[in-house]
């Protein structure tokens, strides 16, 4: 419930920035990044290793804040064909900016403990942070994330907080 209300605001003020601004700009990006577990989840293979993920970027706003609309792939990450996590984030500032964010996990294939692809039961909330050059931009993110444990998999601890860092290129 708390996800999907999130997602309504931040949907809400994107429709009303995008007819008020006439400063808004739009960008299209492409990048990598690093993404490691935090948390204790050594009994789960496929989700306790880092992996290198590719992530497409769309971003809208005037200057000071943008909406960020991306889709992450992480190929080697707990399931056969990878996962996805689409993800809207506001963030704001222009050279040094911050923001938050929502998202989901995608599974595809066969999870690696044994259960089919699923979509996750529940959003993971993201805190970003990060620097813009002109064309490229470098940032860090944690992800704070419930593990779904109806994919075949029994554990202890329900966390699957994760950080990232990666680098994006701006078109």
């Amino acid at each position: 419930m708390k996800s999907s209300t999130i997602l309504n605001i931040l949907s809400a003020t994107l429709i009303v920035l995008a007819t008020c601004s006439s400063e808004a700009e739009a960008r299209t990006a492409v990048g990598l990044h690093y993404h490691q577990v935090v948390t204790d989840v050594a009994e789960v293979d496929g989700f306790d290793s880092p992996t290198v993920g590719i992530f497409l970027a769309f971003s809208f706003g005037p200057p000071v804040i943008n909406f960020e609309f991306a889709l992450d792939f992480l190929p080697r990450y707990g399931f056969s064909s990878g996962m996805l996590q689409p993800s809207i984030y506001v963030l704001t500032g222009s050279f040094i900016y911050g923001g938050i964010g929502t998202g989901i996990g995608i599974g595809g294939g066969v999870a690696r403990g044994g259960g089919v692809s699923h979509v996750q039961d529940s959003p993971f909330l993201g805190f970003r942070a990060g620097v813009k050059l002109t064309r490229f931009e470098f940032f860090g993110s944690y992800r704070l994330q419930k593990f779904n444990a109806g994919i075949g998999y029994t554990v202890e601890n329900d966390e699957l907080d994760s950080v990232t860092i990666g680098a994006l290129y701006r078109f």
